[in-house]
């Protein structure tokens, strides 16, 4: 039998390893602060003769002698004897409004070209001080693993699959990123759950017992089944498809056997969507019934299953049936999904065998003596804990973990199984696993330095994969040639099938792209207000008040009404039901904007072609969607689009147009926000308060309903709204060709042309979209490098970062606006080579 921990062992492990986590959290903050400081000043001589003139002359209206406008106000720089350079956050937020043409406004004097560039260089040399000889590296918090961070490790550390998801809680967002230091807590709660997770691991990995019986385990592979019945490597039958599969199997003994399995009702959540279908399992051994059940949703509940019978030698089989029972509209994607199916014997003892597992975990016999068990205790633990930690373990870690299998061996009813699984369990609840540690390479010649080379595989694999450093990666660490063998590996880790991770990771959170999966947008909402007749929705209103009544008697003419509203409403509901966002569409929208940005990457095409691209990623199913023909197959592939097309490049993608919608209507607003914030880099503020909704503004006309461009332009009549709405609005309403669901709009008369705030106009979406891919190229380039590498660091990006930034585009721009090399230019930036320590800090001994 398995050794569970007792309760008070239990809450003792908790408290203790809290406290650790806690304080190893904390150990994050003990860095150096950057060079800069308010209290710095300025070079007098060059502030006087090429920047105050140049402040005077396009800033000082709105920004000195009193006013502040944007709570910005630079009557220091005048009013002082000896003006200090100020807020450095305050200045980087003057050099983005700069850059991105905000600033000066319209109506101020222009700046010269080499106006900007001096006072871009001021900016940086003398308030943010940088050092070219001794960049900031900037400040990272230790890092605790995140969700995905942690079933991906445990997959590669022990090969076994945990879902997070279910088991932990989602991690909290900062950024756009779930892997952002700063805001990766760790609470009493979640820390007891990596307890339990911990000991739920160790009990899969270590075999208890040196006996046991027979045991035949069946896999998806083992069943006739299509690839639609499998899902996440599991066997899973749809709600919604009449569907047989079955297996045959083979028993060489006429004995009692144990067929196990485990029914659990999967689902794909979709927030604010329901799903009242039903359907009826049925499960066969040979001929014999062995489940005859109906089910509905019920998320995620787990039926487990246990039928011993007698089979007789020779052949059998097993056969599941699933039939739908009803036919009503669906939004969650239910599932029948079959796991842990193992048939178990010949039961009885003469039939017992060492299992696979025991034998494949310990390779040898285990000892009978104490010293010999604790010499054989390090063998198994050492290579564990060195992966396990990411680094070479030391000496006293490993000794201290021994100590505790071996108390655990002693005990009367224990084993030496049992004391390998234990200190198993305290590794997996340690800091060092739970947390990425990292650590500083000794160094006389400034106060940021390398960080070890341990440290620097795992921003690597945990930047790359999201998972653990490989032991490819490991070794070279260990022998200190992993820096000088860096472009190798690079190359070889994007070549890993684990390099899809960053994709769904990095784009999946920058980009939303993962956020399709689960945002509702109602299919019979969008067609019901999109209408041409007016009065449908009053219609629909109505007749669902009829609908109500229908166990009541209604009248003749309460029938012939009723009658009459459905044969109106029925065209819509019969589309709705063909043009919703099934869960298979969600997912191909998704690898639509995933795989463009890999193939910007790996193929080194121009960054700038998220934006415009005459090529895209589809299946037959997503083709469909867009109405583009000959395209077959489940499979999602490049397709050269025909001329004239709106779906080159991310603004045609169902994916960013889906996310940035209301569920029943688009946002011009959600998607002009979406493109200043993740492709341009272009600043906003937070709405003022107290601001009209949209749906007030559509009814400010004076008895007329106003378009959303009318009633945009209600919300630009205030001036507290006018500077953001004149940024959002216009790349917003360039997209009003699409609905909520992505798909183009039959009206082709729709007003999509506008004027964008830096002056250039356009009439339509694909003149838009040349500009912002030639006159704002360096804006995207720094917008993709900044989110790059702020995903990569697991941190905020701050003032002293833009010199990084700036030299990350700098080779972009040299490398004709080179995915690959803004991935390579990343990875070999200051921040990532190196890191903020203390004199006195804890160095790497490597």
């Amino acid at each position: 039998m398995t050794q569970r921990m007792s309760k008070s062992t239990h809450i003792f492990f908790l408290s203790l390893a809290f406290a650790l986590c806690a304080s190893f959290a904390m150990a994050g903050d003990r860095f150096v602060q950057p060079t800069g400081s308010s209290e710095d000043h300025v070079d007098e001589d060059r502030f006087e003769e090429s920047i105050l003139p140049v402040l005077e002359n396009s800033c000082f209206d709105c920004h000195a002698g009193g006013g502040e406008e944007g709570g910005v106000t630079f009557d220091h720089l005048v009013e002082d004897e000896n003006p200090a350079v100020g807020d450095p956050v305050l200045w980087n937020r003057v050099l983005k409004q700069l850059r991105t043409g905000l600033m000066p406004p319209p109506d101020a004097e222009e700046l010269e070209p080499e106006q900007k560039v001096e006072l871009e260089s001021w900016i940086i040399d003398d308030v943010f001080r940088h050092d070219p000889e001794n960049p900031d590296p900037g400040h990272v918090t230790v890092r605790r693993l995140n969700r995905e961070e942690y079933r991906n490790t445990i997959r590669d550390l022990l090969k076994i699959d945990f879902n997070t998801s279910i088991n932990f809680p989602p991690d909290d967002s900062g950024e756009g990123f779930d892997n952002i230091g700063d805001v990766l807590t760790i609470s009493p709660m979640l820390m007891e759950k990596y307890i339990d997770a911990a000991q739920t691991i160790a009990n899969k990995v270590v075999p208890q017992v040196g006996m046991q019986t027979p045991l035949r385990r069946f896999t998806p592979q083992d069943f006739n089944a299509p690839d639609d019945c499998i899902d996440d490597g599991r066997l899973a039958l749809s709600f919604y498809k009449p569907r047989t599969i079955e297996l045959d199997f083979k028993v060489d003994e006429t004995q009692q056997y144990s067929l196990d399995f485990t029914l659990v009702l999967a689902e794909d959540y979709i927030e604010n969507a329901t799903d009242a279908n039903r359907c009826e399992v049925k499960f066969f051994l040979d001929d014999e019934e062995l489940v005859s059940e109906q089910y509905e949703r019920d998320p995620w509940k787990r039926h487990p299953f246990e039928f011993a019978r007698e089979i007789s030698k020779g052949e059998h089989s097993i056969r599941i049936e699933v039939i739908p029972l009803t036919k009503e509209e669906w939004g969650r994607d239910l599932k029948i999904r079959f796991e842990d199916m193992v048939l178990r014997g010949p039961l009885g003892e003469d039939f017992w065998v060492v299992p696979k597992k025991h034998a494949a975990f310990f390779k040898k016999p285990i000892p009978d003596s104490d010293e010999g068990r604790m010499e054989y205790a390090e063998e198994l633990i050492r290579p564990f804990l060195r992966r396990a930690q990411r680094r070479a373990p030391d000496d006293e870690t490993v000794q201290r973990l021994c100590e505790l299998a071996q108390r655990i061996w002693q005990k009367e009813t224990g084993s030496f199984e049992q004391g390998i699984q234990q200190a198993m369990v305290a590794v997996l609840a340690s800091p060092r696993f739970l947390f990425r540690e990292e650590f500083a390479i000794q160094s006389d010649m400034n106060q940021y330095a390398l960080i070890d080379e341990f440290s620097l595989a795992s921003r690597l694999s945990y930047f790359l994969w999201s998972s653990m450093p490989d032991e490819e990666l490991l070794k070279l660490a260990e022998e200190n040639r992993l820096r000088e063998n860096l472009d190798a590996q690079i190359v070889r880790m994007k070549k890993d099938k684990r390099f899809r991770s960053f994709y769904r990771n990095f784009v999946g959170q920058w980009l939303q792209a993962r956020d399709v999966e689960g945002v509702p947008i109602n299919s019979f909402s969008v067609l019901l207000r999109e209408a041409p007749d007016p009065d449908i929705q009053e219609k629909f209103l109505r007749y669902g008040e009829l609908k109500k009544k229908q166990k009541r008697r209604l009248t003749e003419e309460g029938k012939k009404e009723r009658e009459a509203l459905l044969k109106d409403l029925r065209p819509i509901f019969k589309q709705a039901g063909k043009i919703g966002l099934s869960a298979e569409l969600r997912r191909a929208m998704r690898r639509e904007t995933e795989m463009l940005v890999q193939y910007i990457v790996e193929e080194g095409k121009d960054v700038a072609e998220l934006i415009d691209c005459n090529y895209t990623f589809l299946n037959e199913r997503l083709a469909k969607h867009y109405g583009i023909e000959n395209v077959k197959g489940r499979e999602m592939r490049r397709v050269e689009l025909p001329e004239g097309s709106l779906r080159g490049g991310l603004l045609g993608h169902g994916s960013m147009l889906a996310v940035t919608s209301n569920p029943d209507r688009t946002s011009p607003v959600k998607r002009g926000l979406f493109l200043l914030d993740n492709v341009l880099g272009i600043p906003t503020g937070a709405p003022p308060p107290d601001i009209p909704s949209l749906e007030e503004s559509e009814s400010a006309g004076h008895g007329k309903r106003l378009t959303l461009r009318e009633a945009l332009a209600v919300h630009r009549e205030s001036a507290l709204c006018s500077s953001c709405h004149n940024r959002m609005d216009p790349l917003g309403l360039a997209l009003e060709n699409f609905d909520p669901l992505g798909r183009e709009r039959p009206d082709k008369s729709i007003d999509v042309s506008g004027e964008l705030v830096t002056g250039e106009q356009f009439e339509n979406l694909n003149q838009l979209k040349k500009i912002l891919a030639t006159n704002h190229k360096d804006k995207i380039y720094h917008c993709v490098a900044e989110k790059m590498l702020m995903f990569a660091l697991g941190r905020s990006l701050e003032y002293y970062d833009v010199p990084t930034v700036d030299q990350i585009v700098e080779r972009v721009k040299e490398n004709n606006g080179s995915g690959s090399e803004m991935l390579n230019a990343v990875i070999e930036s200051v921040a990532f080579q190196r890191m903020r320590h203390e004199s006195g800090a804890e160095l790497s001994k490597n």
